[in-house]
């Protein structure tokens, strides 16, 4: 568990271990069927929890529903989701019976502490209350933008694990995007691995169906792949780079036909961007970057274009791997130039964890009562439930702390070596919308 819960502030957008994401045995099915196979996809999901919650008259777009799966580029409250709705399950399940669990990306708090600043998150007002919105990013993610500008108001996290309906509504969340997902499904057997399982991308797909009744107006947005490469990005040997690529374009065949067979018929794909000019790979040579970046972008536009023969041009393609580095040049030389040569916080911050028990119930945060925790094992956690077994909330906040303290955040087109700042993802879910708009 501590493993799992470093991962989490460390993700970046890819998750530790690449060499068990290949470590399956299992041959991966061809990625362009030859048959009408592709109609067995999606089709064992259980809808018989799914709710519709769609839009009857939507003033703003012609979309009955929105749906964003993805991963750290899109997320917004989907790890911090995921991180409880599998506590909730997991052996930790009995300990925190009970209890109302928060997690979130915020401030460090503590007894004595001065307040740090997290550079990851932000405050929102809603019907009168601050909630905490948790992303890689200091503001909404390029897809939860879009999905304000369809009519889409309201973004919270839902996944695999989800079952209760969200404030007692009959209403599962809309963001499945969770920060380190990959195609590729862990296949490793220690716990981060089988924790990680169900954040790729054929789960997300899975969990949209099983949760939400599909209708012919309904939007997806899907952004997936970014971590696949880093992964490979990673490897030297040809022959297992190779191996994954096809376990990559397997599941993205699979989740697409998942989500087209049970009724969807309109998908945003946004293809991985190119990635020689981010500041994680400055050091790396460009040219091997982007040969991988860019055959990866070749074999999922093939993938799309074989499964639109079949869909009727289902899913519109908006080539990130081919626009982002001018809207990196652009950035760089426009009339308000932005840093696009480093992050603001200088790199990955390093992580703090603190934690609070609120024994009255009422959900007060008052900062006497946090408790620095140095990393979160299974025995500190259990430790800690135990002293408090009648409480009825239970809080985790994990924040980044970043390396170097920089100038304004609004001078930056990446918030860390690979992240967007808010101000990038709202240029980006401008172009989104031109580009629904012209199709």
């Amino acid at each position: 568990m501590k493993k799992l819960l470093t991962y989490l502030m460390s993700l970046a957008v890819i998750s530790g271990s690449t060499s068990s994401l290949v470590a399956c045995k299992k041959e991966a099915p061809s990625n362009i069927p030859t048959d009408e196979s592709y109609k067995d996809f999606g089709k064992d999901i259980d809808k018989s929890k799914a709710v519709d919650d769609s839009i009857k008259n939507n003033s703003k777009s012609d979309y009955s529903n929105y749906y964003i799966l993805g991963d750290s580029l899109s997320d917004i409250n989907g790890i911090t989701s995921y991180l409880k709705d599998y506590l909730l399950q997991s052996p930790f399940a009995n300990a925190l019976k009970g209890k109302e669990i928060h997690i979130d990306f915020d401030d460090y708090l503590v007894e004595g502490a001065a307040k740090k600043t997290s550079y990851y998150g932000f405050n929102e007002t809603v019907g009168g209350k601050t909630i905490r919105r948790s992303s890689f990013t200091n503001g909404y993610t390029a897809a939860a933008l879009l999905g304000q500008k369809l009519g889409f108001t309201d973004v919270y996290g839902s996944n695999i694990y989800t079952k209760n309906y969200i404030s007692d509504e009959l209403k599962f969340g809309n963001n499945y995007a969770i920060g380190g997902a990959t195609a590729v499904q862990p296949s490793g057997t220690d716990i981060l691995q089988q924790a990680l399982k169900d954040t790729s991308i054929v789960s997300q797909s899975k969990a949209v169906i099983q949760q939400h009744v599909i209708n012919d107006k309904d939007l997806a947005f899907y952004a997936i792949g970014s971590n696949d490469v880093i992964a490979m990005l990673g490897m030297t040997d040809s022959a297992k780079i190779n191996e994954y690529k096809e376990k990559m374009m397997a599941a993205v065949e699979e989740s697409l036909y998942t989500l087209l067979n049970n009724g969807l018929k309109k998908i945003l794909f946004v293809t991985p961007p190119t990635m020689e000019q981010v500041p994680r790979f400055k050091d790396k040579d460009k040219a091997t970057v982007k040969a991988l970046c860019d055959d990866v972008n070749k074999k999922l536009l093939d993938i799309v274009d074989s499964i639109n023969k079949n869909y009727k041009d289902s899913i519109q393609v908006y080539d990130l791997n081919s626009t982002i580095n001018g809207a990196i040049d652009a950035a760089a030389k426009g009339d308000n130039p932005l840093k696009v040569d480093a992050g603001y916080t200088g790199g990955y911050g390093s992580a703090q964890y603190s934690y609070m028990f609120d024994a009255n119930g009422d959900g007060e945060n008052d900062a006497n009562k946090w408790q620095a925790m140095q990393g979160l094992d299974v025995t500190a956690l259990l430790a800690a439930i135990t002293k408090h077994p009648t409480a009825k909330n239970a809080y985790l906040r994990l924040s980044v702390l970043g390396l170097d303290e920089k100038q304004d955040v609004d001078k930056y087109f990446f918030m860390d070596d690979i992240h967007p700042t808010k101000i990038t993802h709202a240029d980006f879910a401008n172009k989104f919308m031109d580009f629904l708009n012209k199709k």
